[in-house]
């Protein structure tokens, strides 16, 4: 048995010695935990003020590892739904939710991921929380999803498709997510925005909305959460594109594709059609700080909490200190530089030397180079 949070996980012993977690006998990847610290806060952040306990529903669950965590680990979660084909992950699955003493929550199936969330698209047999966490994309399940969510529920999904969502392949981005990729500093924002417009162009095709909850990615994978809403009109002015200057920081975001830069007037490269509305919920994060979690955790949801307000984009220090030959400047000076300019300005979650403002170009530079005078 393998510990992760306050949960005892039945797993392979080789899933926790090879580099590459197999598919067989049943797949648990270590190397998600953090991924399933973050979702079992955000459950409980979303689901506190809940009359009604959670469903949640886990439809690739492997082991049950993300599942099994949420329904002993999160708050006011009364059911808890695992599915994998995999008939070993769900034997496995079965002797954690005994060793932790929480069967009287759990409900197992092995079926294709789509056809049991179809077979849970009537209204009362629908979700509260639906987490999507495949190999690859998760584009090939939202539809399904959408129909199996209730409104004003969450959905969560993981892509590992890294290479693609960040610009390396921009015409499989295209065909999988509805957007071209870019290859930028800002690449893993672009990631979670192309994953986000992916899903809000599935929602309209149902008369739906969405409201991103949370966002977060690490090395090997990108993961979004995002509130289905009853009304595809919340998605106006929420869909366009990012473009980038090819010779300096500067970068639009607007329903139109930009082609001359207006700072240098170069060339400009371009992302999307993809999410250019907000991407963390105040509420939720608020929330999530207040349940007190540990470590790096809080770290990030404060963090988060600073840059919530604050324009697309983020800018990476060691790319503009290259751009002009500069030495390295200190996020935090160049931070507080801009908030003495009377510009808004905080860290980024998505890049650790990465920052947000709402500054113009000119201004970001004269920042950098002043740290040199």
């Amino acid at each position: 048995m393998h510990r992760e949070g306050r949960s005892g996980i039945f797993v392979p012993k080789i899933s926790l010695t090879s580099t590459a977690p197999p598919m067989n006998p049943a797949f648990y990847n270590p190397l998600g935990e953090y991924k399933r610290d973050v979702m079992v806060h955000m459950v409980s952040s979303y689901a506190v003020n809940l009359t009604n306990g959670v469903r949640f529903a886990d439809i690739l669950a492997g082991v049950g590892a993300g599942g099994i965590r949420v329904g002993n680990e999160s708050r006011n979660v009364g059911r808890v739904f695992l599915n994998d084909l995999n008939p070993n992950a769900m034997q496995l699955a079965s002797l954690s939710i005994k060793q932790n003493g929480i069967g009287e929550k759990f409900t197992k199936s092995g079926e294709e991921a789509n056809f049991f969330l179809s077979n849970h698209s009537s209204r009362e047999e629908r979700f509260d929380i639906i987490d999507i966490d495949p190999f690859g994309s998760p584009t090939p399940y939202l539809d399904s999803a959408l129909r199996a969510l209730n409104i004003g529920g969450i959905l969560c999904a993981t892509s590992t498709d890294g290479q693609v969502l960040c610009g390396l392949y921009p015409n499989v981005s295209l065909r999988r997510y509805g957007g071209y990729s870019l290859n930028t500093d800002y690449c893993q924002e672009i990631a979670i925005r192309l994953m986000l417009g992916s899903l809000a162009f599935a929602a309209s095709r149902h008369n739906l909305g969405i409201s991103p909850t949370f966002a977060h990615t690490e090395k090997h994978y990108t993961r979004i959460y995002a509130m289905v809403t009853d009304n595809s009109a919340d998605l106006d002015g929420r869909l366009g594109f990012i473009s980038q200057c090819n010779a300096c920081p500067s970068r639009s975001v607007g329903p139109l594709m930009i082609g001359v830069c207006p700072d240098c007037r170069s060339t400009c490269k371009a992302a999307g059609p993809l999410w250019i509305g907000e991407l963390f919920d105040l509420r939720i994060l608020t929330k999530a700080v207040e349940l007190r979690p540990e470590g790096k955790l809080e770290q990030m949801f404060i963090a988060a909490r600073e840059e919530v307000e604050l324009p697309a984009t983020f800018y990476v220090t060691d790319s503009i200190t290259s751009l002009i030959g500069s030495s390295s400047v200190p996020i935090a000076y160049a931070i507080d530089s801009l908030k003495g300019l009377g510009y808004k300005s905080s860290r980024t979650i998505l890049n650790k030397k990465g920052f947000r403002t709402d500054a113009c170009t000119d201004d970001i530079i004269a920042v950098f180079l002043s740290f040199r005078d």
